[in-house]
């Protein structure tokens, strides 16, 4: 819970260590909590039974103890605390026992002083946004139905199920909440087969419909109930349909309803006006002031005041009052509070307490002028102010932790209109935008976009409106006129015609991103290089056969020619035959010197399986001097994708490598390399598997680590710098041991 008198919320820590317990202490006071400290398990029990603590930061070894037996009982007793272990102990097994009971965080003492701070504000940020929800949803599912109220309230959802069944219905019609919660609506009623269709039919599209109805007899009730059935629209605080709004009138007692609908039409108004004036009023005493003068204009009570306790010393004040003080005084009044009330006895006068965070902070009185019963209609009037009072007080708790959170965000915050004027802004924007916040406020953000990207603004704007949020990069330029790359994640109409922007200065990100990536490049050039020359023997020997074949036709030109017995078409055959060798070897040397390059990226459309074919190319002598047998499965409906050819042969050239060097240790005759390419999905899968021998499960878990290698002159970076390729690419690279014996590797890149 929160202290009112310092807003803080309570921190439970059980910790034995007594250095730890005041250090833990001075850092959770430090950051606006308030922190109760203990020893063992016993004394944190007592603690929590006693008040409630939304946070507990835990010991795991207390003397003994475990301080996840601790976490479990305060589960039970206290489900909504969230537990935080505080442990030298970080072992898998340990989190996961943590986990398994429930912890919300595991925090290594030590490790990093904020961290523990951190997840503290983390639990607090959890704890407020359940608490303000669960009111939230409470207090306008009640407006709602109240605002379709008549006699019998029922709520279904868009197929007729029910969800509401007030107790009114159960009176009327004999049936009980929990028989009718979760059926049709339709179940229940006789109606012509007509009216049953336009029922169904309206209460799926959100529409409205009255007429007679009978309620079908139950054991409970032995004759049936002719009823007026109203149905409406039951719409969310957004305007959406969630269900249907359904209220059914006896039609035997109209005169009795009619002088209840009069009375319950001034308390919904009442009501209706209260619902209003809370979202106009900041003001918490005025709110509670108008609210115990309309309760006295609906309910005509003989007196009522609003009493208020200090934040202190606890003393109780009236700050408001209407009616007779005298006469309230001189009675001495039985007073009950509002969800204790009973329809059976009567009752002189009624309390609305009100709390922040658990703790009563006042209360609303009123007296009757004569003791009767409490009807229906009142009872649910006055327990729906109560949920709407209980709303006001989380509503401005909200308001506090979300100016909180806006001016303390790392991020730049900018609240724009339609028009992207700036109508508020947290201070981290005037530090990336170097404006003061008066500059700021009424400036339009597109002055904010660097001038070459307006027509991108633009259709961001567009896309942005239609979309309802985005996310992506753009380029702004502060008040020193230096471009800024900043990230952003806008989110539209977070209220009426109101956007939100994060705004992230990611200029030097990106600056360390591109020297990486140059850095990288020239460490895949090296290893290219080293594959280069890993492989130079077989090279030289498939140049040697184009250029040796040129040598013996050239030869055979030089000695026709001497002889003066050569043919013209022997001649022109031979010349041929020269040039088809020259061509050769320069496209041999062409793709080495593709494949060697230092270029930078170039993404381009490209035939995946050519490329397949062309690495298999340069890498055949290898093949053919290591007794390794190529299967290719090539895939003919692969479309061109985009991308760095020479990048993804090196890719491809490591993975072949490395299969054929596995495969060295088993018989020549059983060496088989299966490379297949397959389209599907939106992906290309490139899948290369070998029959080499099975590996250890500690090298299998480090073949993507870098300097790992088992080769005795290797670097130990082909398949880390393979995979970083790939993921460029956008793509993913995994390995698996096939068995008994052999690897697959599968390359997927995406098609778009």
């Amino acid at each position: 819970m929160v202290n009112p008198s310092s807003g803080k919320l309570h921190v439970l820590v059980i910790e034995d260590d007594p250095f730890q317990s005041a250090l833990i202490e001075k850092k959770l006071e430090l950051a606006d909590f308030e922190v109760s400290c203990c020893k063992s398990i016993a004394e944190g029990l007592q603690l929590a039974s006693q008040r409630e603590f939304p946070i507990a930061v835990v010991d795991l070894d207390l003397g003994g103890e475990s301080g996840l037996d601790f976490v479990q009982s305060l589960s039970r007793a206290s489900p909504k605390t969230r537990a935080i272990i505080h442990s030298i102990d970080t072992s898998f097994e340990t989190v996961k026992k943590g986990v398994n009971v429930g912890i919300f965080a595991y925090v290594e003492k030590g490790r990093n002083d904020n961290q523990l701070v951190d997840e503290c504000h983390r639990a607090a940020a959890a704890y407020f946004r359940g608490r303000l929800d669960s009111a939230n949803r409470k207090i306008a599912f009640q407006l709602r139905l109240l605002g379709a109220v008549d006699h019998g309230i029922i709520a279904t959802n868009t197929s007729g199920g029910i969800i509401y069944w007030n107790r009114f219905s159960e009176k009327l019609t004999g049936i009980a909440s929990s028989d009718a919660l979760g059926r049709s609506i339709l179940d229940f009623i006789s109606v012509s087969v007509v009216d049953r269709k336009l029922l169904g039919k309206q209460m799926n599209s959100g529409g409205s419909w009255q007429g007679e109805v009978t309620f079908k007899p139950n054991l409970n009730l032995k004759v049936s109930v002719l009823v007026r059935l109203v149905l409406s629209v039951l719409k969310d605080s957004d305007g959406n349909q969630i269900g249907s709004a359904i209220s059914i009138h006896d039609l035997t007692a109209i005169k009795a309803n009619e002088e209840r609908l009069e009375r319950r039409a001034k308390l919904l108004e009442i009501n209706a006006e209260l619902g209003r004036l809370a979202t106009e009023i900041e003001d918490r005493e005025q709110f509670l002031k108008h609210c115990l003068t309309k309760l006295n204009d609906g309910l005509g009570l003989k007196y009522g005041q609003l009493i208020m306790i200090g934040p202190t010393d606890q003393s109780v004040s009236c700050i408001a009052s209407v009616g007779d003080l005298t006469a309230a005084n001189a009675g001495g009044q039985k007073l009950t509070n509002v969800d204790e009330l009973h329809l059976q006895n009567p009752i002189e006068g009624f309390r609305i307490p009100f709390f922040d965070n658990g703790k009563q902070v006042g209360c609303i009185e009123g007296f009757f002028e004569n003791s009767r019963p409490v009807s229906h209609e009142k009872r649910n009037f006055l327990q729906s102010i109560s949920s709407l009072i209980a709303g006001v007080l989380l509503r401005n708790s909200a308001i506090h932790l979300w100016r909180s959170l806006f001016e303390n965000s790392l991020d730049a915050v900018l609240l724009v209109g339609n028009d992207f004027q700036i109508v508020n802004v947290n201070q981290a924007a005037t530090e990336v935008f170097g404006y003061p916040r008066t500059e700021l406020l009424g400036m339009n953000a597109q002055h904010l976009v660097q001038k070459t990207q307006d027509s991108r603004m633009r259709l961001l704007g567009q896309t942005f409106l239609k979309k309802g949020q985005l996310r992506g990069e753009i380029e702004l330029v502060g008040k020193d006129q230096q471009t800024k790359v900043c990230e952003f994640f806008a989110v539209a109409n977070i209220l009426p015609e109101i956007h939100i922007a994060h705004v992230r200065d990611i200029t030097q990100k990106r600056a360390s991103e591109k020297l990486i990536s140059e850095q990288n490049d020239q460490l895949a050039h090296v290893q290219r290089t080293a594959t280069i020359g890993q492989m130079a023997a077989t090279l030289a020997h498939e140049i040697n056969q184009p250029l040796g074949a040129i040598s013996n036709f050239a030869g055979g030109v030089l000695f026709g020619l001497e002889k003066n017995n050569v043919s013209p078409t022997e001649l022109e055959s031979n010349l041929r035959r020269i040039l088809s060798e020259a061509i050769r070897a320069g496209a041999i040397l062409s793709r080495l010197r593709k494949f060697i390059s230092v270029d930078l990226s170039k993404f381009e459309k490209t035939d995946l399986n050519e490329c397949v074919r062309d690495t298999m190319l340069i890498l055949n002598n290898m093949f053919f001097h290591s007794n390794v047998v190529v299967h290719l499965e090539l895939d003919s409906h692969i479309p061109p994708i985009q991308v760095d050819t020479i990048s993804f042969q090196q890719v491809l050239v490591n993975i072949f490598k490395n299969s054929t060097e596995a495969m060295q240790s088993i018989k020549a005759s059983e060496r088989h390399l299966v490379v297949k390419t397959l389209c599907e999905d939106g992906w290309v899968n490139v899948t290369i598997a070998d029959n080499g021998p099975a590996v250890s499960k500690a090298i299998f878990e480090s073949l993507f680590k870098p300097y790992q290698t088992s080769k005795p002159n290797g670097l130990g970076m082909g398949l880390c710098i393979s995979r970083s390729i790939v993921e460029q690419h956008n793509g993913t690279m995994t390995m698996s041991q096939i068995q008994p014996n052999g690897m697959r590797t599968v390359v997927r890149l995406p098609i778009g």
